[in-house]
């Protein structure tokens, strides 16, 4: 695995172009906190990497993610989660796996209002390999 001070040592001026990009990966806005780290969990544990799947857990504990909901995520229980962590977590799976037209219905399907739909699907598709696990 490539880390940031690889990315520094063979490129600064490569290190802070991906700096801006890390940045805007974590803008959250209006997405909900379960929402968002189901997300991430989910890409993190699509890309294998046990390390950051554990920092990401510990990242959404920090943020007041519940145990309960975690356990969830990382079992892929979508029927044991919460609504908007279900809605991260079936996003984030969609976007590894489907169209962006798939996303979209998903995505009209589950959110409450138009506001959420257009932020979380902004961040889904690119999320995971872009900023990962940021």
């Amino acid at each position: 695995m490539i880390s940031l001070s690889d990315i520094y040592d063979a490129s600064p001026r490569a290190f802070f172009r991906f700096a801006r990009v890390s940045g805007l990966a974590e803008h959250r806005e209006d997405v909900p906190r379960e929402a968002w780290f189901a997300a991430k969990i989910a890409a993190a544990m699509a890309e294998d990497c046990g390390p950051c799947t554990q920092l990401v857990v510990t990242m959404a504990e920090c943020e007041g993610v519940s145990p309960p909901t975690l356990r969830a995520i990382l079992a892929g229980e979508q029927g044991a989660l919460p609504p908007d962590a279900a809605l991260g977590f079936r996003l984030l799976g969609l976007s590894l796996s489907a169209t962006l037209r798939e996303v979209t219905v998903c995505a009209t399907r589950w959110c409450r209002d138009g506001a959420e739909k257009d932020s979380l699907l902004s961040r889904s598709p690119s999320r995971p390999r872009v900023s990962f696990p940021l």
